[in-house]
């Protein structure tokens, strides 16, 4: 995730620095500081031990169940298939199932959910990888609960056709020796129109 210092108050916008102003400003300033970078960001602010910060174009945007991808025009679900979006987290237990099941399951969300709802390939299931989070090498933030282990995609293996490519998010690899029969957590996704 990158993240751009707030401009320190007083100071042009290129003499840019990453001190922690607020840390020593009244705290009246530090609220207004606050709800103007709110403001200014959507609500989307990190902070860390240096000051605050705010990530500019973030990828993700959670929108109740689902998780807008803004980078790929596309809609996660949340939760794992298995799990229930509760408002604060994933409950419930997460199901693994083939690759014929998965199919079974997406015609489910498709009924109950809207049409469109699919396996992600395998470079939008790796998108989702987060080198700095876990494990499970996922934002927790926007894919709470999410399985420490392998998630089917729906792309076969070019040199072997009968398997399809996993990402597994306790390591953040991927791996093509997976049958159709064995059983995988997945995460569906639809595109966006």
């Amino acid at each position: 995730m990158r993240r751009t210092s707030l401009t320190r108050i007083g100071r042009s916008s290129n003499q840019r620095e990453q001190t922690g102003f607020l840390s020593k400003s009244p705290p009246s300033v530090q609220v207004l500081a606050i709800i103007v970078a709110l403001v200014l960001t959507g609500g989307l602010i990190v902070t860390n031990s240096i000051g605050l910060f705010r990530n500019p174009a973030p990828q993700f945007v959670g929108r109740g169940l689902y998780v807008v991808d803004k980078t790929r025009n596309i809609e996660w679900m949340r939760c794992t298939v298995g799990q229930r979006w509760s408002g604060a987290g994933c409950t419930g237990r997460i199901m693994a199932l083939s690759h014929s099941e998965a199919s079974e399951a997406i015609t489910m969300a498709s009924r109950q959910l809207g049409s469109g709802w699919r396996l992600p390939d395998h470079q939008e299931l790796k998108s989702l990888l987060c080198a700095k989070c876990g494990p499970p090498q996922i934002d927790p933030l926007f894919f709470p609960d999410t399985g420490k282990r392998p998630y089917w995609s729906s792309q076969k293996v070019f040199i072997s056709p009968r398997n399809f490519w996993s990402v597994n998010f306790l390591t953040g690899h991927s791996y093509t020796g997976f049958f159709p029969d064995q059983a995988l957590a997945i995460r569906l996704v639809r595109d966006l129109h």
